[in-house]
């Protein structure tokens, strides 16, 4: 799985920040420090190195209570915004929790009255 993930992130000639943790977060720290041991690209080594120094600490500020006072109702939708959510502040699209509701806003439907 390691050396699997490894050639997925060379292959990548321009590594986004949301697709290093989506390659990342399910993989055990053992495993990233192989990879980054194994790897003679540079690149990739600081990629990996920023995963683990900061990205993969990076939350979202809004909640299920943000979502549901929009109107939106619990279920698997908002596991879908949620990483929607975090994907664009990991790419640096997102700086404040306003930006965070503003996009969410953008991806609910408009309710007919």
């Amino acid at each position: 799985n390691a050396d699997r993930c490894l050639r997925r992130l060379q292959s990548n000639t321009s590594i986004k920040n949301s697709f290093l943790v989506q390659q990342l977060s399910e993989t055990k720290i053992e495993l990233i420090l192989y990879m980054m041991a194994v790897t003679t690209d540079k690149r990739i080594k600081q990629k990996i190195s920023h995963y683990l120094t900061h990205l993969r600490h990076i939350k979202i500020r809004i909640t299920g209570k943000d979502l549901k006072a929009m109107g939106l109702d619990p279920g698997p939708t908002y596991r879908k915004i949620f990483d929607a959510v975090l994907a664009a502040k990991l790419d640096n699209e997102l700086k404040s929790r306003q930006d965070e509701l503003e996009i969410v806003r953008g991806m609910i439907p408009n309710k007919r009255d």
